[in-house]
């Protein structure tokens, strides 16, 4: 699994242009080896080095994006064991601009990032299963996407925001059938 930190940013946004560049220098000279994977108007992507030796990154052609972790397409009749992804420019034109064909057409566990050809509009999409962690956080403006909350330490302090009502609904949430179920306070973690 790749650990990854990538950043999206407006800009056209002087101060997000700013922090983003900030973030990018600190992840260039960090000593814990970050590697820039992905870099066009408004995202970076960077992933920490070494990497698992199943995961791949997958540079689309007209920086359209990338894609990080492990890929195979959902029709079988396609698939063989010697069998190599490959984007060309059709498909990565389409990537950011189709809602859910990528996750139609492609399985796996991954995180993918797409911009549209004029950098304006980007898109995170993760895949179903959600093999690679994709969490979120922004700081003045800068949109950061992680799959290890300690390694945000490596582009500088962050207060990070959480809801505890919703996390504990989620991580403690039965639902019976038919019953509608909202957590309590008596069904959050113990200590809270």
């Amino acid at each position: 699994m790749h650990r990854y930190i990538a950043l999206v940013w407006n800009t056209y946004n002087a101060a997000a242009s700013s922090r983003a560049g900030k973030f990018v220098s600190a992840l260039r000279y960090s000593t814990e080896h970050w590697r820039e994977l992905f870099s066009a108007s408004g995202m970076s992507v960077f992933a920490l080095t070494p990497q698992h030796a199943g995961s791949k990154a997958y540079v689309l052609p007209e920086s359209a994006g990338i894609i990080l972790g492990q890929l195979f397409p959902t029709d079988p009749a396609i698939w063989s064991p010697a069998w190599e992804l490959r984007f060309d420019e059709k498909v990565a034109a389409n990537c950011c601009d189709a809602d859910d064909a990528f996750i139609e057409k492609y399985w796996g566990g991954y995180i993918a990032l797409f911009r549209d050809a004029s950098g304006t509009h980007c898109k995170v999409v993760r895949d179903c299963s959600g093999k690679v962690p994709c969490y979120r956080t922004d700081q003045d403006s800068v949109n950061v996407f992680f799959s290890n909350i300690s390694d945000l330490r490596a582009i500088g302090p962050f207060t990070l925001r959480h809801r505890l009502a919703l996390c504990s609904g989620i991580l403690i949430f039965v639902r019976h059938p038919g019953q509608e179920h909202r957590p309590t306070r008596r069904d959050r973690a113990p200590g809270r």
